[in-house]
């Protein structure tokens, strides 16, 4: 799985202040700054797998890097893509530097070309209506942008001159047109794009949470199924009570096989089939408000941040996971969307042991974060599957809807947590090893607090909790 993702350097612990300058000594804001190997310094075409992104510069053209590798490198930046190319980053005007363990190295880097001489290009982008697009496609060489939902863009860094713009979106024909952009000003343009196919039928309908409540912001698709395969006819988004419309639909659409699909973050998608337009208006049910959760993957003896993750949530009852991804971040943070409920996580880096564990995510609508401390292959186990099982401490009953925290003995921080319903009274979770303590909260009941016996080496523990009724 992992070759999917370039190779990058190791963490080190060198660290970086980068100063990018125009051509003309001006401090450049917002320039994406890299370090590669010494050899790409001057090359004209990079591959962006060899370099390793360290930031963005602020407001005075700087920017620092830390827990970077030892040895020669090269910087690089780039500013909008202005460097970029069919072959990777021009690195000509790259510098080569030194970096070395527990120093902060300086580096300057000048672009080939003067902000003074940039221009830039500003509009929106409507329907043949005036109805504005949002995720439109806008293009000038390699600067891409997407419209929001007011159908606005901006290009803020484009070389004087004709610049050559085009616009697409799925279900209109692409629009090109040359603009002349003003150096050190700005150009402004409207674009209006037309449907690809076009006829007089039309479509509304309105799109519904699960309590039934209007989904506003929604985008919704309507696919054709044709005889090679299948095609997105046009789309449009939800205003605030829900309602979308979609005419001048194409004439063969009355006799052809739809499908309906609303789709908006946050949310499982709603799909609706459908033999043909029949004039009618139609309901989309977004039956499952989503959770938003923030995974954090560190190594559990360090606590070094994972850059490389893959990660699988399932449900039981369903046979394919209901979230998974595979990504990078260097800090070691992801994000992913959940059903609410129970579910089982599985998190793997690279070079540590495949990390599992249970975890509730709540109710839909909310947020949840979960931190995964995994083990290095050979390493020290350093977390323990702890198992709680709670039940009344009268009739010897399950308590099936309790809060279990797992304290650091000495600072009293939670190290550990779940809460959720339990049928059975069972509570699973990961613990770091230590001194810990164990507190049970549960409504109706006297709360729970005493200190969690866990033998060291140990990779599995359980306990059981009783809890007096109040």
């Amino acid at each position: 799985m992992w070759e999917k993702f370039p190779p990058e350097p190791p963490a080190g612990r060198a660290s970086l202040h980068a100063l990018v300058l125009d051509r003309d000594g001006a401090p450049v804001p917002a320039a994406d700054v890299y370090i590669g190997p010494p050899d790409t310094a001057g090359s004209a075409a990079v591959s962006f797998g060899d370099l390793l992104r360290i930031g963005a510069t602020g407001p005075t053209g700087d920017v620092t890097g830390v827990r970077l590798p030892e040895g020669s490198a090269c910087v690089a930046a780039n500013l909008e893509g202005l460097l970029n190319g069919t072959r990777g980053l021009d690195a000509r005007s790259a510098t080569r530097v030194l970096l070395v363990a527990g120093k902060t190295t300086e580096a300057e880097v000048r672009l080939p070309f003067a902000l003074a001489e940039l221009g830039a290009i500003r509009g929106t982008v409507t329907d043949a209506g005036g109805r504005p697009l949002s995720s439109a496609q806008v293009m000038v060489g390699f600067c891409r942008k997407i419209t929001g939902r007011d159908g606005a863009f901006a290009l803020p860094a484009i070389p004087a001159g004709a610049a050559r713009v085009s616009v697409s979106r799925s279900g209109y024909r692409a629009w090109v047109q040359e603009i002349p952009v003003p150096g050190g000003g700005t150009a402004e343009v409207d674009v209006v794009l037309e449907y690809a196919e076009a006829g007089s039928l039309a479509l509304s309908g309105i799109v519904l949470g699960p309590d039934g409540e209007p989904v506003a912001g929604a985008t919704v698709y309507l696919i054709a199924a044709v005889a090679m395969g299948q095609g997105t006819v046009r789309s449009a988004e939800s205003d605030t009570a829900g309602r979308f419309e979609m005419d001048g639909l194409p004439d063969r659409l009355a006799d052809t096989a739809l499908r309906l699909q609303a789709t908006r973050t946050g949310y499982l998608s709603a799909n609706l089939d459908c033999p043909g337009l029949t004039g009618s208006e139609v309901t989309l049910r977004m039956l499952l408000r989503l959770v938003r959760l923030t995974l954090v993957a560190v190594d559990a003896s360090t606590g070094e941040p994972q850059t490389r993750c893959r990660f699988e949530a399932r449900v039981d009852g369903l046979p394919n996971p209901v979230a998974s991804f595979s990504s990078r971040s260097p800090e070691g943070r992801y994000e992913a969307w959940l059903r609410p409920g129970p579910h089982e996580f599985l998190v793997e880096t690279p070079d540590h042991e495949p990390f599992t564990t249970p975890f509730d995510a709540g109710p839909g609508g909310g947020e949840v974060a979960f931190t995964a401390r995994l083990i290095a292959v050979g390493g020290a186990a350093t977390e323990v599957r702890l198992t709680v099982l709670v039940t009344n401490a009268v009739d010897g009953t399950p308590v099936a809807r309790a809060s279990v925290t797992v304290l650091d003995a000495r600072t009293g921080d939670a190290v550990a947590s779940l809460a959720g319903e339990r049928t059975d009274g069972v509570y699973v979770l990961p613990v770091p090893s230590g001194e810990r303590r164990l507190r049970v909260v549960a409504e109706g009941f006297a709360d729970f607090d005493d200190l969690l016996p866990l033998e060291p080496g140990v990779r599995e523990a359980a306990v059981e909790v009783k809890l007096f009724p109040r």
